[in-house]
């Protein structure tokens, strides 16, 4: 029996009517401008290295340059329990073409303040026993109460270190249904980030959805 979909999988088709002696010819990828205005969003729960589960906001304003992201941080990976949330706030440069992989773009991000807010029980105990300046100023931390943490210049417990600055590889596609998809650069395997031009992504994470 035929599937019948509600968006229609253009390339299905195509590779379905082929055959050994008219093989299919697939649309050329529509390449689209690397602007980053608007909101975007996971669509799935993603991991991390160090069995980290989250999933990514992001607003960027390109008249400003600046950025705003979202991380919701799981203890499962369908991300169903919260363990906190990190807001960060930031700007962006957009450089040239990359070199290493065809279709992106290399950007620039600098976070420079963040704010943290713990969504369960055990997170908060751990924020309340960090070392007295390494995690904001504001004590006691309580749960679902966001504080920031930029006057410590992050928070050691998280990881977070401010101002902190990464290399970014960017591409934006449209997909069947007309949908822009944000691929951002995949995340060093050893948990680290990308703060060095070398250390510049060469393949794309999962892609937001705007």
């Amino acid at each position: 029996a035929a599937l019948h979909h509600v968006h229609p999988c253009v390339a299905c088709g195509i590779i379905y009517r082929a055959d050994e002696h008219h093989p299919p010819t697939l649309p050329a990828q529509q390449e689209v401008v690397a602007r980053l205005g608007g909101q975007w969003a996971s669509r799935l729960c993603e991991g991390r290295p160090a069995v980290l589960f989250l999933t990514r906001y992001f607003v960027f304003h390109d008249s400003s340059h600046t950025w705003e992201g979202h991380y919701t941080h799981y203890s499962d990976p369908a991300c169903r329990r919260p363990t906190f949330l990190v807001r960060a706030w930031g700007d962006y440069s957009k450089g040239s073409s990359s070199t290493q992989v065809r279709g992106g773009t290399d950007f620039t991000f600098t976070a420079r303040r963040a704010w943290v807010t713990p969504l369960d029980v055990t997170m908060t105990l751990l924020l309340n026993v960090s070392t007295e300046g390494s995690c904001g100023m504001a004590a006691p931390w309580l749960l679902g109460q966001e504080q920031e943490v930029s006057s410590t210049n992050g928070c050691l417990a998280l990881g977070i270190q401010l101002p902190h600055t990464e290399y970014e590889l960017v591409r934006i596609e449209v997909d069947s249904t007309n949908r822009r998809l944000l691929f951002l650069g995949e995340r060093p395997t050893d948990g680290t980030s990308p703060n060095t031009p070398g250390k510049r992504a060469t393949s794309h994470q999962t892609p937001l959805l705007q």
